[in-house]
Parts: C-alpha cells; structure tokens; sequence
C-alpha cells in the first residue's frame, strides 16, 4: 500500500524536477507525449524481492534483495534495480572508452546515498592518454602487489593513490587481483565481456539497494527530454531521493541523485517515474518508538551485530568495543536517560540496569537492545564510549607546610576517616606506599580492590552474597582484606601512581600522598591508554561509595581520565550519572543551568574529583558560525596519531544549534584532500538515526550520521567516522575535507570535537595545508577559538569537582606556578552565564608518585606530569577537609575552595577556574 505522504513527495518531486528541464514543462506536457496507455507516474512500494534468481546477461545470475512494486493500468509489476558497473581494462580498452568511462563513472553504492563523483573531462582526458601508452599497459595489467613503483608521466606520483584509483576504476578485485574484461566494442558494453569480469567478487552486477524510511523516484527517462534531437531509443535510468525541508524552508524540496546510468529502449520513446517509501532497505529497522531514542552511533552499531554473524567475536575480542561477557553470553554497555515511571513495566530478561536518578546504565543482550530503545519510559540511549587515563616541590606549590592543623591531626595521620576512592587502571596492592594502617603499620590501607578488568575469581555481586546494590558488578575479581588486596595487580600503572598521590604513606625522601592516613578503595577498569567505558565509570564510583557507607565513612573519589566523545556542556550521561551519586534529589537528564533552582541538593560526605584533561596544544577542537544559507570547510586528519596502529575506527562528533532555536538543517560531505576517487555525497538531516555508508577502494568506508536532535540539550549532532580494514589502509590517514552546508533558518553554532581525543586523528589548522586545501587562513582570534572547550567528561560535570594542573617542579618547559602547558582549557559549549568548567587549579607537572610492579618490578617511584596528578592532588586535599568536617558537601567544598584560592588579573577563569590553591588558606 503506497505511503500516504506518497502523492506529496510526488507533486514536490515535478515541481523540483521540471524546473530544470530545457522549457520547463509541465507534467501534463509530458503526459500528453506518453504513447497511449502508457503512465507517466506511477505509485508503489519497496518490498523484499520474493522471486527467483535473474539471469539479466548470458552466463550470470543475481537474486535482488529489493524491488519495487506498484500497479499499472491495473496490472501489478516488479522493477528491481540492477546494473552492471563498466570499469576499463588498461589492457585492451580504448583511450576514448578509458576517457568516457572515468568521466562518468559511477561505482556500486550499497547505501542509497549516492555516490562519489567521477574525474570530469579534462583529467579523464589526461589520465586515459597515458594508461593506453604500451609501456603503461604492460606495468599496470597485473596484480596491485606486483606494483612496486608508480611509473613515469602518470597524473599521480603517490604509489597508494595510484592503486586506490586502479582499484576504484579498474578491472582489479578487492585484493588487488588484476582480471581481464574482455572484448567489448566502443559503446557495446556489456556485450562481449568474460565471464569473469561478471563473478561475484567483483561486484560489478550489482543491485541498486536503497537506504530505509525515506522517500525516492526510479525514473526512467527518454534522452529527448533534454535533447529533442536525441535517439528515440536512448533512455537514462535514474534514482532520486526525494527531501522534504519543510514548509517554512527557503526551498522546500531537495532531489539527491543516487544513481544514474544510460539504457536503451526499443520503440517509442517513453519515460517513466515510480514514485515509493522505503519501507524495508538498507540501515538498521528502527521502529517509530525508536528512532529518536538510540544515537546514531549506537543504531549503526546494533545493526552491525545483529546484521553480521562474525561482530560479536570481533567486538568481544576488540577493547575499545562496548561489547563485555562472553560468546553464549554478551552484553551491550549502554547508558542513557529515563523517565521518573522507570520501569514501569518489567525489563527483557537479562538486562542489568543500574543508577538511581534519571540516567541509568544497561548490560544489555543484543537481541534487547532495540525493545529497550522502544520502551516508552527511556528517552535516550547510546553506546557506552571508551574513556582514557589523562612530591616535594607540589606540596610547596600547595603551601602545605604552613597549614594549621586542629588537634589530634598530623601530616601523618591527615585522610584519617575517610575512604578516598581510586577509580583508574588499578592498583598495585603489595606497594609499600599502601601501607600504614593506624591499628598495625605492617598492614595495607587498601581495604578493597574490584578489578573489573580481571576473571577468575568471585565479583562483589557474589562475594555480597548477592545483595541488590552490588547487581551491577556482577563481573571481574574483588580484593577484600590486607591478604588479598596486597595480591591485587594494577592493570597499567596509572591507578598506582594516582592513589600514591592522593593517600601514599612517606617512604624514605619521597614525603608521600596528600592524604596517607585515608583508606583506600579502588576500582580498576584496566591498562592501555583507553581503561574501559563511562559504564565502568559510573559503577566504579558507586563501588566506592557503597564500601564507604559499609564503614560508615565520608567519601571522595578520584577520576583522572576522560573522554571528548560528549557535548561538552554537562548534558552528558556521564556528567548527568555522577551529579546523581553525589546529590539527595533527582538530577534531570537534560542536566542543569545556573540558576538557583536547578542546583542539586548534594550529599553529605560523597565528593567527585576529576581531571580537566590535557588537551591543551592538541588540535581536537573547532568551531565556526555558519549563516543561513552559507557554507564553511574544515580539514581533518584521521589516523594521524596512530597511523601504524591497528585502530579501524576515527571521527569527528559535531554539535550544532541554530541562534534563534530553529531546527539544525546541515548538509554534511567529506572528501580526500588529494584524491578524487574518495568521496562521500552529502548527506541532509535525516529523520532517523543511523549510519549513511560510503564504501570506497581499499576496504575504507566513511560513515555519516546527520540525524534528529539529542533530547539532552536539544542540540544536533552530526558525526563523520572513517572504518578502516585491518591492515590499515593508508589512504585514511591523510587529510580529508569535511564541507558543512546550513540550509536552516538563521546562522548555526558548530563545535566539532576529535572523537577518539588525542589518541587518534586531529584538525588541520596550519595555513600551510588549510590554505591550499580550502582557502582559509585562520586568524590569531579562530585559532583562540580553537584551544578552548576542551574539558572532557567527566569533568564538566556539575557534580564533579574539576581539577586543572599548573606546574610544581623547576626545569619544565612553564615556570613553577604558572599553569601546566597541557591543562585543558574550557568553558563548557553554551554555556549559561556565570557557568565555569574549571573548579581549580593545583600542582600536576612534574609529580613523583608510586610505581606499579607492572611497570617496573622494583617498584619504587616514577616521575609523571597530567591533570591526571593533578586531580589526586585535590582528592587529598578533599580528604583531609573530610576528615575534619565529614558533613561536607559538594557545594560547601567548593564555598571554602573560593576562599582558599587566588587568580592574578591576567589569569583567566576558563585556563584556571578559581584559580591556585593555597592549603593552608583551606577551612573546614
């Protein structure tokens, strides 16, 4: 049955289309040419092909996955999509047909999306003259593998894009592998082509495949439309997806074409058009209860495990994937919002919910993931994202010695009462730094380890005798006592060097933590430079707290890591998650502004501290304001941080929202700086979330989401990704040109952040490259622009006390008390005024700490610089504040840290926050 919207996008599509056709002719022009009975438009619907295999050529068959079907005169027909894509064999083809070839070429696109764009003449031109040179045909007609060198007075001198072009227009399989095409006269393909060049592997029968829930016309188009003088017998078939921007858009209807080529037809020159919506297709089926509720990133990658029989044992095996358990047995890590009425109905069986306010974090099957999405009491849900790890001369920066301490408190004994939480990579238990409890000094202040990270030993959900509050840490190994936690590995070595900071006991020259009469408790995500997902996190800080009240202690807990994959305004689940474990009431899932009313009323005794980051001097960062109706490029290096590594996946996350509170309508597209053959179409908003795939040669493939607005802060967010193969393929790794069209109503705010933060790629910015690239110098103002809004989460939390590092040790590249040369800079992305991101500002440079046996058997201690040593820093402070007023919230800490601090005229809040701490100044 054809979708009611049907005849809408029918009168949109003419009214688009015919405006520009030599004459503007009307539709009841062209009816009138239709030889008689013949329709000019019909209506139908895109089903799942359901007949036979079909054997369009001599010696080959295909069997459509899709096809449409509508009525005609009564009589119903199926039309199925098919073509048969013509790649030049730089062994016998013509340099007429090499040159016709690659100026209209178009590959199989398996997106409906569109596809890359061809050379145009003059460079076919050039290009189809010196691949029909016999010198030239005789070193390219082989296997890729077999070209070591590229040869001489070809338009490309780079050997990878010379075989990223032959792969992308030649007769050359996925592997490289060369295959003739055959005898075929100019302008008779197909017929004469081997049997070979049709095989499956090398995708050339293939089927036009369109993406779900949208709106298209297949048309078939007699060649006089354009010419009058044309051949009666040449046609162009051609597919469009039709756009509606709205009625109150400056052009309402948009036609993308995603896919043309020339045909014959015998007789009467006829033309047809088939109008339907998508109802099946390509992208994961998203129910209507569903389509705003699962980002994009989390739609594209459901689709891909239940799509794909092999991505949940690659996902399992794959750190940075949110995928935990075991084959028989997988979890989804997923966090989002829900409504107060949450559950107010039972939840499919075996998924694990865990969060007490309006975010809650799942351990979801797969084969659940998407009847949590629909549930009506969730309102967002989205992947759990990687999250990763960011003392003599800082305790004189913190003017520790001329602290007053009351009576019954020591250097020593300072912590006392308090449990300081660990939630990092682990801890090296047998340290010597642990030890010093005040009943016994040869027994360990740790008193328990949870490394998530570990198997084979008994969780904190089973070693609880499975008490309710631990139902979420159901997995890895729990340390209890001074036996086992001196037992307890670290999973890297930043957790060990992070707690000695915090509550280490003075050993020898080195004077200790801030905190070395505290108790300790950590949970350990694990080593790497990524240590788990924000799921981990958050139950790593409930860990904490939950062992806290079973001592009946105050609690502060220590994050020195973060992630840039969030909106940067404290909308986050994340930021959201952990203001909620801090605070009596219920935190909103849109979060909070400044306003009195919207501050949360925070626990006694249960404090956050976490890391600013250390992005400073990193490219991760840029922004622009786009007018209404205006366009901006901005150049991006995938994989250029890692481009030896084995990482197959790189963004960039956009967030957007238009000046007067319209509707965000960007039209996103990225190509290869030099390499014309990798290039995405554009991609308009889409109604629903999901992946707009571009494969491309060598394996590479660039995804774009430009979905609805995130329902936390009602912005939009717009993402480019690129997938690579394993082993990388190298054209990933070189700038790509990501343009960005506002087709809204008024100018539009865009911040894009590096997804993967400093790990993976990263902005181009030098005018060396962006002026040559794209036209742009950036001003000494942009680039300001730039190193700012850098703060990760969950730093930006309102509910985290967000610490920034300055430097403590002589002979660093910054003078001692001047701020360190990585602390990342805010402020948060639209922020409200008076809003700050950074709390304070205390030593982080330069910190000598614990050192795991995992990094060194010795042990002893270790030299590290971050506002990774920065945030225990405060943690200890936090501790000792603790320890004299148990009571104190998280708003009162930050009361007495106002008053505690200083900032000169030139230092400015959003590099400093409060600005330097002075210890002794502190009053509980």
């Amino acid at each position: 049955m054809p979708h009611p919207e049907l005849q809408t996008y029918r009168d949109g599509f003419f009214s688009k289309f015919l405006a520009d056709v030599p004459g503007a002719p009307t539709v009841a022009a062209l009816e009138s040419q239709q030889p008689q009975g013949e329709p000019l438009a019909l209506m139908g619907d895109y089903v799942a092909y359901d007949g036979q295999p079909l054997t369009p050529l001599p010696n080959t068959s295909i069997k459509p996955q899709f096809a449409i079907k509508a009525d005609s005169g009564g009589k119903p027909q199926t039309y199925v999509m098919l073509w048969v894509v013509e790649r030049f064999d730089v062994a016998t083809d013509s340099a007429e047909t090499i040159a016709r070839i690659l100026a209209d070429f178009h590959p199989a696109s398996s997106t409906g999306t569109g596809s890359p764009e061809s050379l145009g003449a003059e460079l076919a031109k050039k290009w189809s003259e010196a691949l029909t040179r016999d010198p030239m045909r005789q070193a390219l007609a082989k296997s890729l593998a077999s070209i070591t060198a590229v040869p001489a007075d070809l338009p490309v001198t780079d050997l990878d894009e010379l075989k990223t072009f032959l792969l992308h227009f030649g007769t050359y399989k996925a592997d490289g592998t060369y295959y003739a095409k055959g005898t075929v006269a100019e302008g008779q393909f197909p017929n004469g082509v081997k049997p070979e060049y049709l095989a499956p592997d090398t995708g050339n029968l293939a089927e036009v495949k369109l993406q779900r829930d949208l709106f298209y016309c297949y048309a078939v188009v007699s060649e006089r439309l354009w010419n009058p003088q044309a051949d009666a017998s040449r046609a162009r078939q051609l597919v469009f997806r039709i756009e509606d921007h709205g009625a109150d858009a400056a052009e309402r209807w948009h036609l993308a074409l995603v896919h043309t080529i020339a045909a014959t037809q015998p007789g009467t020159a006829v033309s047809r058009f088939i109008f339907f919506h998508a109802d099946v297709g390509l992208g994961l089926d998203v129910p209507q209860s569903a389509r705003t509720t699962l980002d994009a990133a989390s739609a594209a990658f459901i689709e891909r495990l239940t799509t794909q029989s092999d991505a949940i044992a690659t996902g399992l095996a794959d750190a940075a994937t949110p995928l935990v358990g075991k084959a028989d047995a997988p979890y989804v890590l997923l966090i989002g919002s829900v409504k107060d009425n949450f559950p107010s109905t039972p939840v499919p069986d075996g998924v694990i919910v865990d969060g007490d306010g309006a975010v809650k974090i799942f351990r979801c099957p797969p084969q659940h993931a998407m009847s949590l999405a629909q549930r009506d009491d969730v309102e967002n849900l989205e992947l759990s994202t990687s999250i990763y790890l960011d003392m003599v001369n800082a305790m004189k920066e913190l003017n520790l010695a001329a602290r007053s301490l009351p009576a019954g408190i020591t250097a020593a004994n300072t912590g006392k009462g308090v449990v300081v939480g660990i939630v990092d990579s682990g801890i090296d238990g047998g340290h010597p730094a642990f030890l010093g409890r005040l009943d016994d000094a040869t027994k360990s202040r740790i008193h328990s380890v949870w490394n998530m990270w570990e198997s084979g030993g008994n969780s904190p959900f089973v070693r609880s005798e499975k008490k309710a509050v631990y139902k979420a840490m159901d997995f890895g190994k729990e340390y209890i006592g001074h036996g086992e936690v001196i037992t307890a590995t670290d999973g890297g070595f930043h957790g060990t060097h992070v707690a000695g900071i915090a509550a280490g006991t003075k050993i020898g020259a080195w004077p200790g933590g801030i905190a070395p009469g505290a108790t300790i408790v950590c949970a350990g995500l694990g080593g790497g430079t990524a240590a788990g997902f924000i799921n981990d996190v958050v139950v790593g800080v409930e860990y904490c707290f939950q062992k806290a009240t079973e001592l009946g202690l105050p609690c502060v807990v220590n994050i020195s890591m973060s992630t840039t994959r969030h909106p940067h305004d404290a909308t986050d689940p994340l930021s959201i998650a952990l203001t909620q474990l801090v605070s009596e009431n219920r935190i909103p899932a849109t979060g909070l502004d400044s306003t009195v009313s919207a501050i949360p009323s925070y626990l006694n005794g249960r404090v956050i501290c976490a890391s600013a980051g250390n992005l400073r001097g990193d490219n991760v960062h840029w922004q622009a304001s786009i007018p209404a109706g205006g366009q901006v490029s901005v150049v991006y290096q995938p994989f250029s941080m890692s481009a030896t590594s084995d990482d197959t996946e790189d963004g960039v996350s956009f967030w957007a929202y238009n000046e007067d509170g319209t509707t965000v309508r960007l039209r996103i597209s990225t190509r290869h700086s030099s390499n014309a053959v990798l290039a995405t179409p554009e991609v308009p908003l889409m109604a629903s979330n999901g992946a707009n795939t571009t494969a491309l040669a060598g394996g590479l493939k660039v995804n774009i989401h430009n979905g609805p607005e995130r329902p936390n802060n009602r912005h939009f967010s717009p993402e480019v990704y690129w997938i690579r193969p394993k082993p990388p393929s190298p054209v990933a790794t070189a700038p790509w040109i990501i343009r960005l069209r506002n087709e809204g109503k008024s100018a539009c705010i865009v911040h894009g952040f590096a997804a993967y933060r400093d790990q993976r790629g990263r902005f181009v910015l030098a005018a060396a490259q962006t002026q040559p690239l794209i036209g742009v110098t950036y001003t000494p103002a942009q680039l300001q622009q730039f190193e700012s809004h850098k703060i990760g989460t969950p730093g930006t939390a309102h509910g985290t006390i967000c610490v920034a590092a300055l430097t403590s040790e002589p002979g660093r590249a910054t003078p001692v008390g001047e701020l360190a040369p990585f602390s990342s800079p805010g402020p948060l992305r639209a922020a409200a005024p008076g809003q700050r991101a950074i709390d304070v500002t205390v030593p982080g440079h330069g910190i000598v700490s614990a050192r795991a046996s995992t990094a060194d058997p010795s042990r002893g201690f270790m030299n590290l610089s971050g506002t990774s040593m920065a945030t225990p820093v405060m943690t200890g402070v936090v501790a000792a504040l603790l320890q004299m007023n148990p009571q104190l919230t998280t708003a009162q800490i930050r009361t007495r840290l106002e008053l505690a601090t200083t900032r000169r005229p030139a230092d400015v809040i959003n590099d400093w926050g409060l600005g330097r701490l002075d210890f002794a100044k502190l009053q509980a």
